[in-house]
């Protein structure tokens, strides 16, 4: 789970972004983010699908950050993804 800042000048971490693979078909990947309320509750806000052609899907820490690595293959093609978010504002 990723926690964030709303943009406009909250002083707490006051957003997630979860991002999974479905239990029964690990094909798909989903994004469900909400918002974190003061006393650390949360609110779901939505679920988005995004992609159904997941063949392999990994996220490691790194040195400040988190990657993520995503493998996709619809049995025509296939490619894969990699990519960093560092942490900037600690």
């Amino acid at each position: 789970m990723v926690l964030f800042m709303h943009w406009l000048g909250s002083d707490y971490l006051d957003r997630y972004a979860r991002f999974y693979r479905a239990a029964g078909k690990p094909v798909e990947f989903y994004v469900e983010h909400g918002t974190i309320a003061n006393d650390g509750t949360t609110q779901l806000l939505s679920t988005v699908l995004l992609s159904t052609t997941v063949a392999d899907l990994e996220f490691k820490g790194t040195n400040g950050g988190i990657e993520m690595k995503l493998a996709l293959n619809d049995g025509r093609e296939s490619t894969t993804l990699l990519t960093t978010a560092i942490l900037h504002n600690e």
